[in-house]
């Protein structure tokens, strides 16, 4: 799994990792990152 730190804010993926659903969020917002 590789995730662009300089494109999520620590802040943010502190939160997503907190969040139960963060497994559906981390999919759409993986999905958000290879389309930018």
């Amino acid at each position: 799994m590789q995730f662009p730190d300089r494109k999520y804010p620590a802040f943010r993926a502190r939160r997503m990792r907190r969040s139960a659903f963060s497994r559906s969020l981390m999919r759409e917002n993986r999905l958000c990152a290879a389309d930018f």
